[in-house]
């Protein structure tokens, strides 16, 4: 029904119809056609780092690489995953395992399964709980080459921003 509504405000051509809207969807609490301010370039490096930065989980003998992307946290082919999953893993995960497995993204290699091609999961923790074969928190055990983990350089990421801020 308010998409009816604003389609009728928009269809009359009335000057304030645009206006009518802006209002509506203010008062819901989102900015309507503000232009957005841009970011600090410091927190901009900062964050592109992040992203561009290629992180390992090492679990039971499985050893698996990816980075942060747009639509979630990337693993890269040629990584590998424990074959077996524990009886305490998410069900939606169990069934995210089997869809890989049908669709040979993840293959037997022997000892584990491996990674045959890119595949980017919607979290670093689902990522790391199909790796794992368990519930894995990915904030936690994604790490940096100097063991870092993702938590702590994304912390590092919100503590810039909030500094450039002021």
């Amino acid at each position: 029904m308010h998409g009816r509504t604003i389609k009728i405000l928009l269809d009359e051509g009335t000057p304030s119809g645009i206006e009518n809207v802006e209002i509506l969807v203010s008062a819901l609490g989102h900015r309507f056609m503000d232009i957005p301010e841009p970011v600090a370039a410091t927190v901009s490096k900062v964050s592109i780092s992040v992203v561009a930065t290629e992180y390992v989980i090492d679990t039971n003998g499985a050893r698996a690489t990816g980075a942060l992307v747009d639509d979630g946290f990337i693993v890269f082919a040629g990584s590998t995953a424990i074959k077996t999953v524990t009886s305490k893993l998410f069900p939606y995960y169990v069934t995210l395992r089997d869809q890989l497995i049908a669709e040979a993204i993840l293959v037997d290699s022997g000892a584990f399964l491996s990674f045959a091609n890119n595949h980017v999961f919607a979290s670093p923790s689902a990522a790391a709980s199909i790796v794992a074969g368990s519930i894995r928190n990915g904030r936690r055990d994604w790490r940096l080459a100097d063991g870092r983990t993702l938590g702590e350089v994304e912390d590092v990421v919100a503590t810039s921003a909030a500094t450039s801020d002021d």
